[in-house]
Protein backbone atom coordinates (compact mmCIF):
# COMPACT_ATOMS: atom_id res chain seq x y z
CA UNK A 1 0.00 0.00 0.00
CA UNK A 2 3.32 2.55 0.72
CA UNK A 3 4.51 1.74 -2.92
CA UNK A 4 1.17 1.98 -4.82
CA UNK A 5 0.54 5.50 -2.58
CA UNK A 6 4.03 6.79 -3.51
CA UNK A 7 3.14 6.00 -6.93
CA UNK A 8 -0.01 7.46 -7.17
CA UNK A 9 1.89 10.81 -5.49
CA UNK A 10 4.41 10.45 -8.36
CA UNK A 11 1.90 10.59 -10.85
CA UNK A 12 0.36 13.43 -9.57
CA UNK A 13 3.53 15.07 -9.30
CA UNK A 14 4.44 14.40 -12.64
CA UNK A 15 0.76 15.52 -13.94
CA UNK A 16 1.10 19.08 -12.15
CA UNK A 17 4.65 19.43 -13.41
CA UNK A 18 3.35 18.93 -17.39
CA UNK A 19 0.53 21.39 -16.42
CA UNK A 20 2.44 23.81 -15.52
CA UNK A 21 5.35 23.25 -18.40
CA UNK A 22 2.14 23.18 -20.77
CA UNK A 23 0.62 26.95 -19.15
CA UNK A 24 4.31 28.22 -19.07
CA UNK A 25 4.35 27.16 -22.90
CA UNK A 26 1.35 28.61 -23.43
CA UNK A 27 1.99 31.87 -21.49
CA UNK A 28 5.37 32.61 -23.62
CA UNK A 29 3.66 32.03 -27.49
CA UNK A 30 0.39 33.80 -26.48
CA UNK A 31 2.53 36.71 -24.44
CA UNK A 32 5.90 37.11 -25.00
CA UNK A 33 6.45 35.51 -28.42
CA UNK A 34 3.41 37.50 -29.85
CA UNK A 35 4.83 40.57 -28.90
CA UNK A 36 8.31 40.24 -30.40
CA UNK A 37 6.32 39.15 -33.64
CA UNK A 38 4.74 42.62 -32.63
CA UNK A 39 7.67 44.77 -32.75
CA UNK A 40 9.20 43.11 -35.73
CA UNK A 41 6.44 43.91 -37.65
CA UNK A 42 6.70 47.35 -36.46
CA UNK A 43 10.79 47.53 -37.56
CA UNK A 44 9.58 45.97 -40.91
CA UNK A 45 7.19 49.21 -41.16
CA UNK A 46 9.76 51.51 -40.78
CA UNK A 47 11.63 50.64 -43.86
CA UNK A 48 9.11 52.75 -46.39
CA UNK A 49 10.09 55.57 -44.01
CA UNK A 50 13.67 55.58 -44.38
CA UNK A 51 13.31 54.99 -47.51
CA UNK A 52 11.20 58.12 -47.92
CA UNK A 53 13.96 59.88 -46.40
CA UNK A 54 16.81 59.06 -48.02
CA UNK A 55 16.46 61.94 -50.39
CA UNK A 56 16.82 64.09 -47.49
CA UNK A 57 19.60 62.77 -46.16
CA UNK A 58 23.23 61.78 -46.86
CA UNK A 59 23.70 58.17 -48.75
CA UNK A 60 26.00 57.56 -45.48
CA UNK A 61 23.33 58.71 -43.24
CA UNK A 62 20.55 55.94 -44.98
CA UNK A 63 23.14 53.77 -45.41
CA UNK A 64 23.43 53.51 -41.40
CA UNK A 65 20.06 53.56 -40.51
CA UNK A 66 19.08 50.75 -42.97
CA UNK A 67 22.17 48.68 -41.27
CA UNK A 68 20.88 49.34 -38.18
CA UNK A 69 17.40 48.44 -38.55
CA UNK A 70 18.76 45.06 -40.38
CA UNK A 71 20.73 44.39 -37.40
CA UNK A 72 17.62 45.33 -34.99
CA UNK A 73 15.35 42.71 -36.68
CA UNK A 74 18.17 40.27 -36.89
CA UNK A 75 18.42 40.29 -33.17
CA UNK A 76 14.85 40.22 -32.64
CA UNK A 77 14.26 36.75 -35.09
CA UNK A 78 17.43 34.86 -33.10
CA UNK A 79 15.34 36.46 -29.64
CA UNK A 80 12.05 34.53 -31.40
CA UNK A 81 14.04 31.77 -32.09
CA UNK A 82 15.46 31.01 -28.87
CA UNK A 83 12.05 31.48 -27.36
CA UNK A 84 9.98 29.00 -29.94
CA UNK A 85 13.25 26.55 -28.88
CA UNK A 86 12.28 26.65 -25.29
CA UNK A 87 8.57 26.21 -25.81
CA UNK A 88 9.32 23.02 -27.58
CA UNK A 89 11.54 21.81 -24.71
CA UNK A 90 14.95 22.21 -27.11
CA UNK A 91 18.34 23.10 -26.24
CA UNK A 92 19.49 26.12 -27.37
CA UNK A 93 19.76 26.72 -30.92
CA UNK A 94 22.66 28.14 -30.82
CA UNK A 95 24.34 25.39 -29.52
CA UNK A 96 22.93 23.07 -31.55
CA UNK A 97 25.75 21.74 -34.38
CA UNK A 98 28.56 23.59 -32.74
CA UNK A 99 30.81 23.65 -30.40
CA UNK A 100 30.81 25.63 -27.08
CA UNK A 101 33.42 28.21 -27.79
CA UNK A 102 31.62 29.15 -31.31
CA UNK A 103 28.07 29.36 -29.26
CA UNK A 104 29.78 31.80 -26.45
CA UNK A 105 30.93 33.66 -29.67
CA UNK A 106 27.94 34.08 -31.91
CA UNK A 107 25.83 35.02 -28.83
CA UNK A 108 28.27 37.63 -27.47
CA UNK A 109 28.25 39.03 -31.18
CA UNK A 110 24.69 38.92 -31.53
CA UNK A 111 24.37 40.81 -27.90
CA UNK A 112 26.84 43.13 -28.67
CA UNK A 113 26.16 44.32 -32.56
CA UNK A 114 25.17 47.50 -33.35
CA UNK A 115 26.00 48.47 -29.35
CA UNK A 116 28.58 50.52 -27.67
CA UNK A 117 30.50 47.52 -25.73
CA UNK A 118 32.81 45.37 -27.70
CA UNK A 119 33.18 41.99 -26.04
CA UNK A 120 36.70 39.67 -26.74
CA UNK A 121 35.93 35.76 -26.34
CA UNK A 122 38.95 33.98 -25.21
CA UNK A 123 38.49 30.05 -24.62
CA UNK A 124 41.32 27.54 -24.07
CA UNK A 125 39.86 24.39 -26.30
CA UNK A 126 41.59 22.09 -23.53
CA UNK A 127 38.85 23.27 -21.34
CA UNK A 128 36.01 22.53 -23.01
CA UNK A 129 36.27 18.66 -22.73
CA UNK A 130 35.57 19.05 -18.91
CA UNK A 131 32.31 20.93 -19.83
CA UNK A 132 29.04 19.17 -20.22
CA UNK A 133 26.24 20.35 -22.45
CA UNK A 134 23.66 21.05 -18.94
CA UNK A 135 27.24 22.78 -17.83
CA UNK A 136 27.44 24.81 -21.19
CA UNK A 137 23.65 26.47 -21.44
CA UNK A 138 24.11 27.26 -17.95
CA UNK A 139 26.99 29.03 -18.58
CA UNK A 140 25.92 30.59 -21.80
CA UNK A 141 23.20 31.79 -19.90
CA UNK A 142 25.28 33.07 -17.03
CA UNK A 143 27.23 35.21 -19.55
CA UNK A 144 24.07 36.41 -21.31
CA UNK A 145 22.90 37.66 -18.25
CA UNK A 146 26.32 39.15 -17.14
CA UNK A 147 26.65 41.07 -20.76
CA UNK A 148 22.94 42.43 -20.63
CA UNK A 149 24.45 43.81 -17.20
CA UNK A 150 27.63 45.49 -18.56
CA UNK A 151 24.87 47.19 -21.49
CA UNK A 152 21.92 48.37 -19.57
CA UNK A 153 23.32 48.94 -16.39
CA UNK A 154 27.23 48.64 -16.21
CA UNK A 155 27.14 51.59 -19.03
CA UNK A 156 30.45 49.37 -20.15
CA UNK A 157 32.77 50.22 -23.53
CA UNK A 158 34.73 47.01 -23.35
CA UNK A 159 34.10 43.27 -21.71
CA UNK A 160 36.14 40.04 -22.03
CA UNK A 161 34.53 36.54 -21.77
CA UNK A 162 37.26 33.66 -20.87
CA UNK A 163 37.16 30.25 -20.32
CA UNK A 164 40.09 28.40 -19.19
CA UNK A 165 41.53 25.39 -17.60
CA UNK A 166 43.19 25.77 -13.99
CA UNK A 167 44.89 23.57 -11.81
CA UNK A 168 41.43 22.06 -10.04
CA UNK A 169 38.81 23.36 -11.99
CA UNK A 170 37.48 25.36 -15.25
CA UNK A 171 37.11 29.31 -14.72
CA UNK A 172 34.42 31.29 -16.64
CA UNK A 173 35.24 34.86 -16.44
CA UNK A 174 33.11 37.77 -17.53
CA UNK A 175 34.70 41.06 -16.90
CA UNK A 176 34.29 44.81 -18.12
CA UNK A 177 35.09 48.70 -17.25
CA UNK A 178 31.96 49.95 -16.23
CA UNK A 179 31.12 51.86 -13.51
CA UNK A 180 30.98 49.05 -10.91
CA UNK A 181 28.78 48.97 -7.74
CA UNK A 182 29.08 47.65 -4.63
CA UNK A 183 27.97 44.35 -4.06
CA UNK A 184 26.57 44.57 -0.60
CA UNK A 185 24.29 47.16 -1.58
CA UNK A 186 22.70 44.89 -4.31
CA UNK A 187 21.40 42.44 -1.94
CA UNK A 188 17.48 42.28 -2.71
CA UNK A 189 17.47 44.45 -5.92
CA UNK A 190 16.55 42.46 -9.17
CA UNK A 191 17.40 38.84 -9.76
CA UNK A 192 20.40 39.05 -12.43
CA UNK A 193 22.85 38.52 -9.94
CA UNK A 194 20.69 35.72 -8.06
CA UNK A 195 19.93 33.59 -10.88
CA UNK A 196 23.37 33.51 -11.74
CA UNK A 197 24.44 32.29 -8.58
CA UNK A 198 21.62 29.68 -8.87
CA UNK A 199 22.89 28.58 -12.17
CA UNK A 200 26.29 28.09 -11.00
CA UNK A 201 25.37 25.63 -8.27
CA UNK A 202 23.02 23.46 -10.22
CA UNK A 203 26.02 22.81 -12.43
CA UNK A 204 27.94 22.33 -8.67
CA UNK A 205 30.08 25.37 -9.57
CA UNK A 206 31.18 28.52 -7.13
CA UNK A 207 30.02 31.98 -8.01
CA UNK A 208 31.61 35.09 -7.21
CA UNK A 209 31.42 38.56 -8.02
CA UNK A 210 33.92 41.68 -7.76
CA UNK A 211 33.23 45.07 -8.24
CA UNK A 212 33.82 48.42 -6.74
CA UNK A 213 32.01 51.51 -7.73
CA UNK A 214 34.22 53.17 -11.33
CA UNK A 215 35.72 50.10 -11.24
CA UNK A 216 34.30 47.46 -13.05
CA UNK A 217 32.85 43.93 -12.56
CA UNK A 218 34.57 40.91 -12.58
CA UNK A 219 32.10 37.69 -12.12
CA UNK A 220 33.67 34.30 -12.39
CA UNK A 221 32.55 30.51 -11.86
CA UNK A 222 34.64 27.76 -11.37
CA UNK A 223 33.35 24.30 -12.05
CA UNK A 224 35.60 21.42 -9.99
CA UNK A 225 36.89 19.18 -12.66
CA UNK A 226 35.69 16.33 -10.38
CA UNK A 227 32.10 17.67 -11.06
CA UNK A 228 32.75 18.66 -14.94
CA UNK A 229 33.68 15.24 -15.31
CA UNK A 230 31.10 13.48 -13.16
CA UNK A 231 28.16 15.25 -15.18
CA UNK A 232 30.12 14.53 -18.55
CA UNK A 233 30.56 11.26 -18.39
CA UNK A 234 26.69 10.49 -16.97
CA UNK A 235 25.43 12.46 -19.72
CA UNK A 236 27.83 11.45 -22.78
CA UNK A 237 29.53 7.82 -21.29
CA UNK A 238 32.67 9.50 -21.67
CA UNK A 239 34.59 12.99 -22.25
CA UNK A 240 36.60 11.75 -25.55
CA UNK A 241 33.51 11.00 -27.10
CA UNK A 242 31.77 14.67 -27.12
CA UNK A 243 35.35 16.20 -28.14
Amino acid sequence: KRVEEALRQSERAVRVALDERERISQDLHDGILQSLYAVGLGLEACRPLLQQQQQQQSKNSAKTLNQALDQAIDQLNTVMAEVRNFIAGLESQVMKGGDFPTALRVMAQTLTTAQPLRCTVTVDKTATGYVSTEQALHLMNIVREALSNSLRHGQATNATVSLKRLTHSIRLSISDNGIGFDPTSMRGVGHGLTNMAARARKVGGRFAVRSAPQQGTRITIDLPKETCHAESESEHGSTAARR
